[in-house]
């Protein structure tokens, strides 16, 4: 008995992974959200990008120069 739930399981399992990778609207590719952003340039030239998500407590800082 408990050899035949576990096979039913295990079966219940892989129908559903193969119905995940063959189904195409699960292979759909999902655009990311579009980013809102803003940019300013210093006086010195240095550009500054400010990303703003409000959805976590967290600040995140970069600095890249290109020269």
């Amino acid at each position: 008995m408990r050899h035949a739930l576990l096979r039913t399981a295990s079966a219940l399992v892989v129908s559903a992974i193969a119905l995940s990778v063959l189904d195409p609207a699960a292979r759909a590719a999902t655009r990311p959200t579009r980013l809102d952003y803003t940019m300013t340039t210093l006086g010195n030239g240095m550009q500054i990008v400010f990303l703003e998500d409000h959805s976590t407590p967290i600040v995140h800082a970069e600095i890249w120069y290109h020269v």
